[in-house]
């Protein structure tokens, strides 16, 4: 079989496809790219073992009497290869043992083969054998899951400890992350039924470029489909000890006061008052409320007036956060203008366009 494709697409694709490789030596499977051709479709499928991500895109049929093939390569090696191309199309070419590829050279890539010495497949039909369209099926955007990622994130506990809280909370309410100090609520992604994603999928979701996205639920398992991207993946266990309840009791509260500031000037004041933090101080800086914002270390050897562009209530209230906490959550924020609610012993409140991010407040000594 010969096929032809533009170098920049296949660029492309592959950047994307690589993303959903375990790169695990110990599991095969996760180190190759499935390169599927049917009906001027070029496929490519890759796995860590808790997802499967597909790529598609158009290809032109040099062998017209061949329609459909399927081979399995290194997925480190092709991508790299084919980043470095600078041809304008490439000829893909094969036999039994080696993929070719035509572009500023010719390149022979090994097929990766299972122990009936056939192209090393990765195993879909658990997903492929169910009828995903009789489970929650949700219209949504690629906007509205990647942000899931942008503004969520910081908020997703890292370690294992309480596995729950490594994934991201979804229901009809919106998404909810937390770490065990800092929270998000997200009300722009949305789903009619309550799972937790785990982590490696949402990450996945920065393969999706299209603006229609579906999202099926059939009992764990879950199907993210658009016209050119499919990511299946399951459910994660644990959704019954995940607090969001109570979070969204916090953001239902109403917060004394609140204040808009400009979100740069408070990151680089920050960014200066930190030099200032010693080991003792925990990453802890005060951060006090009057007629303006004031941002200081905890030994008062540095402080920075951050002018306020509204405030409601005038209220004067002083208390210690985590700098790192409080950074992290301000550097998601894509608009100049930020809104903080204020006054509240829970913390402090980040909040606009249906997003709210709660940074707790630190004990003093």
């Amino acid at each position: 079989m010969k096929i032809e494709i533009k170098t920049e697409k296949l660029k492309q694709a592959l950047s994307r496809a690589i993303k959903g490789a375990g790169k695990n030596v110990a599991f095969p499977k996760t180190t190759i790219v499935g390169v599927e051709f049917n009906d001027n479709i070029l496929s490519f499928t890759t796995t860590d073992r808790t997802n499967i991500l597909i790529i598609q895109e158009s290809a032109i049929n040099l062998t017209p009497e061949q329609t459909n093939c399927y081979w399995s390569v290194h997925c480190e090696l092709l991508s790299k290869l084919v980043s470095k191309i600078t041809t304008d199309t490439i000829i893909i070419e094969s036999n039994n043992e080696e993929l070719t590829l035509l572009g500023n050279g010719k390149y022979n890539i090994p097929l990766i083969l299972d122990s009936n010495a056939q192209p090393l497949k990765i195993d879909k039909d658990t997903f492929t054998n169910i009828n995903f369209n009789i489970g929650t099926c949700v219209k949504t955007s690629s906007k509205e899951l990647q942000n899931i990622s942008i503004f969520n994130k910081p908020s997703v506990l890292k370690t294992n400890e309480l596995p729950q809280l490594t994934g991201y909370y979804i229901d009809k309410d919106g998404v909810i992350t937390y770490n065990g100090v800092t929270a998000c609520i997200n009300e722009q992604a949305k789903l009619d039924t309550n799972v937790l994603l785990p982590a490696t999928l949402v990450e996945l979701f920065s393969t999706l470029t299209l603006d229609e996205i579906t999202v099926y639920i059939v009992g764990n398992l879950i199907k993210v489909d658009s016209e050119d991207v499919t990511i299946y993946s399951s459910t994660m266990e644990g959704v019954d000890k995940f607090p969001s309840g109570a979070l969204k009791n916090i953001i239902s509260e109403v917060f004394p006061a609140e204040c808009t500031i400009d979100k740069d000037s408070l990151i680089k004041a920050l960014d200066r008052i930190s030099l200032f933090i010693s080991p003792m101080d925990d990453n802890s800086i005060q951060i006090s409320f009057s007629d303006k914002l004031v941002v200081s270390s905890k030994n008062k050897k540095s402080n920075e007036n951050i002018e306020f562009i509204s405030n409601t209530n005038n209220l004067e209230f002083t208390q210690l956060v985590d700098i790192q906490d409080l950074k992290n959550q301000l550097q998601t924020r894509t608009t100049q203008e930020i809104t903080i609610a204020y006054g509240s012993e829970r913390g402090l409140m980040i909040k606009s366009d249906n997003i709210y991010q709660l940074i707790p407040f630190m004990v003093s000594e």
